[in-house]
């Protein structure tokens, strides 16, 4: 703008007038206005009017154009209470084809509904993302306040924190409210649970209108082990599998078997004495053909390993 052009204040007015007509425009729940084709109006006299019609929001304009007073009929497209967008107030509509009589130069921009909400609704607010590694998955948490437009939470992942892919579709609560909205998610990828290195998850928060941003990335450190463990056989074809130490334990460990999805099939708490020749068996006679974890945990170290059963 022209350093002195709101200098004027006719041009400070229509200033104004555009300023406000596109901040309307910006609020996502009214996009489907701005590009609907179901527009009427009549611009064939001084006195013209113009509606626009969508489920999201309904427009009636009116203005004379002319240099005298002019009258006109209008038929608003519900009854009830309409809101002077530019001026402020409201106007109890009856439906009906109703006279209003307009100075010139005079317009009005009316709303079938209050836009105050919408206009004044702070931008969605992440509170919080992170993750933490658990015994068969890694657990990843949200909070959020300001819902509004969010349409849902995409959760991605990436094992070198450059190139993510996505791993979930979480469904937005959607609401204005300053009370947290709490999410939460547990990643069970095998890749994921016995990662080696470094893990890096972020989330894709999707408007309704398909626009989007990113959190800040939660990063998951590796297993870190001080024990090398060895299992075998592996596939598994008889009735046991032995756990082999490359270290002596030297502190009670814990040790489970669970499957893929979490489920535990056995757990023990071993010592040094529990060895067999330098070997831990452990029976799965009963076990079906299929993936198993064994997980090993100590005050040193923790450390995941998988076995196959195949008979």
């Amino acid at each position: 703008i022209k350093w002195d052009y709101l200098a004027d204040e006719n041009r400070k007015a229509l200033n104004t007038v555009y300023s406000k007509l596109l901040t309307l425009r910006k609020v996502p729940d009214y996009l489907p206005t701005f590009v609907t084709s179901n527009i009427t109006y009549d611009l064939g006299s001084n006195f013209k009017k113009l509606q626009v019609n969508s489920g999201a929001l309904k427009i009636t304009v009116v203005g004379n154009f002319g240099v005298a007073a002019e009258t006109g009929n209008i038929t608003f497209q519900n009854s009830g209470t309409w809101y002077n967008y530019l001026q402020g107030g409201t106007r109890n509509a009856t439906g009906l084809s109703e006279s209003i009589t307009l100075q010139p130069g005079e317009y009005y921009v009316y709303l079938d509904r209050d836009p105050t909400a919408m206009l004044n609704a702070l931008p969605l607010k992440l509170l919080s993302f992170s993750g933490v590694r658990l015994s068969n998955n890694i657990a990843l948490k949200w909070a959020t306040v300001n819902e509004v437009n969010v349409h849902y939470y995409e959760l991605q992942r990436s094992m070198d924190g450059v190139n993510f892919s996505k791993i979930n579709n979480t469904a937005a609560i959607n609401k204005q409210s300053q009370q947290p909205f709490y999410y939460s998610y547990n990643d069970k990828d095998l890749t994921a649970i016995n990662a080696g290195t470094k893990i890096y998850y972020r989330l894709k928060m999707v408007d309704n209108d398909g626009a989007f941003s990113y959190s800040s990335v939660a990063l998951i450190n590796p297993l870190i082990s001080k024990t090398n463990i060895l299992l075998y056989p592996n596939p598994v074809i008889g009735s046991q599998v032995y756990v082999s130490f490359d270290n002596a334990i030297t502190t009670p460990t814990s040790i489970s078997v669970t499957d893929i999805t979490g489920r535990v099939y056995a757990k023990y708490t071993v010592s040094r004495s529990d060895y067999n020749n330098g070997f831990l068996p452990i029976n799965v006679n009963t076990y079906s053909n299929g993936a198993y974890l064994i997980k090993i945990e100590s005050k040193a170290a923790t450390t995941l390993k998988q076995f196959i059963i195949s008979r």
